[in-house]
């Protein structure tokens, strides 16, 4: 979940520095994010290694993801490139 952080807080620095409007959002995204694979990495912890349960909980990493880059990081990623930082 470090790595996670870390990369938000890199991705929103570049936001700010670019004036960015979506901030706000992006940062809940990531927030969301984080909590998502901070209660999947304790359930593992756990103990809980049902196989079901952790397909499961893959299945839903990638989503959450796919989704955030196909749509905040792709919007992001465009904003840069219209102003030449890409």
């Amino acid at each position: 979940q470090a790595a996670v952080r870390a990369h938000s807080q890199h991705e929103e620095a570049v936001k700010a520095q670019s004036g960015y409007a979506g901030i706000p959002e992006h940062r809940f995204e990531h927030e969301r994010i984080i909590l998502t694979v901070t209660a999947l990495m304790d359930d593992a912890l756990a103990g809980n290694h049902n196989p079901e349960v952790l397909t499961e909980n893959c299945d839903l990493l990638r989503a959450l993801f796919f989704s955030h880059i196909a749509g905040q990081d792709l919007a992001l990623a465009q904003h840069l490139l219209s102003l030449g930082m890409g």
